[in-house]
């Protein structure tokens, strides 16, 4: 079954806190963000392997929590972080060069994990996360140089 906001058997996304997506690396699906458009209430969001398409607008306003292992982009984009809700991002096995252009839209984020990003060459700036506890950087090839 395709997922789209849209159908009728998808009623009560308004109400969605979590939501956990979980794919195999070799699947080759992708999912639209239009999918979140409704998901106001979406705090926790658990992605393995899932490839988003779309307008990173549309993405949910209100996460905290966000768990995305094998995040595709090289870099996340301005427009996708939530500056003021978003506490936790698990980017383990992501394909990041760079992490972020500008962190200063995370200012409540408390831990950061990117561990074995193997295409991280560039450590993301810190010095705008004023609550951040945790950094894990475990096997990433840049943190042993």
């Amino acid at each position: 079954m395709k997922w789209t906001p849209t159908r009728p058997e998808w009623t009560g996304i308004e109400e969605t806190e979590g939501l956990a997506l979980n794919l195999q690396r070799s699947d080759n699906m992708n999912f639209n963000t239009e999918a979140f458009r409704n998901m106001k209430r979406l705090k926790l969001l658990q992605l393995k392997y899932v490839q988003l398409t779309g307008n990173c607008d549309r993405f949910p306003k209100k996460l905290s929590w966000l768990c995305w292992r094998g995040f595709f982009p090289q870099v996340i984009r301005n427009e996708f972080l939530n500056e003021t809700y978003l506490v936790s991002i698990d980017l383990r096995y992501s394909n990041l060069v760079r992490v972020w252009e500008d962190s200063r839209r995370l200012g409540n984020l408390e831990i950061l994990n990117l561990s074995h990003s193997h295409y991280l060459t560039q450590s993301p700036g810190f010095s705008q996360l004023p609550y951040l506890r945790y950094l894990i950087l475990k096997d990433c090839k840049f943190a042993r140089d």
